[in-house]
């Protein structure tokens, strides 16, 4: 039977719940700068099967990329707002990215995203890997 992956996702926490387990949803994020880096959807697939292989969530609305320079704020990126919104909402607690410059650029904007990454109580899990490794499978 094919099951939509809402549903395997309802039938995987009502299965952890019944053995205690708590369920981690995390979001998966990359700011790709050009068009020679390897496809926003190769790269979101392959941080997507980390985590699934992590046995953490990924939450169908919080698999997002922003295709703009990497010195533009988050504030000022086209899906960071959203994803920002999960995150402050408490509906994941952990962000697979390929590398710590997709969230923030220099010095003190690491800093402030640091600061903001605390304030939040979510863990990162960087990949670069997923740059440059072959994702096709």
């Amino acid at each position: 039977m094919n099951r939509s992956p809402q549903t395997r996702e309802r039938r995987r926490n009502i299965a952890d719940g019944a053995l205690g387990l708590t369920c981690v949803s995390v979001a998966v994020y990359a700011n790709l700068t050009s068009a020679s880096e390897p496809s926003p959807y190769r790269v979101l697939d392959a941080l997507r099967r980390y985590a699934e292989a992590s046995d953490w969530t990924v939450r169908p609305d919080a698999v997002l990329y922003d295709m703009v320079s990497a010195t533009t704020p988050r504030e000022k990126r086209p899906a960071w707002p959203a994803l920002a919104q999960l995150i402050e909402d408490r509906h994941v607690s952990g962000l697979i990215v390929p590398a710590i410059s997709h969230l923030a650029s220099g010095a003190a904007a690491q800093n402030s995203w640091r600061n903001w990454q605390d304030r939040n109580g979510i863990f990162v899990v960087v990949l670069p890997d997923v740059l440059t490794a072959r994702t096709d499978s």
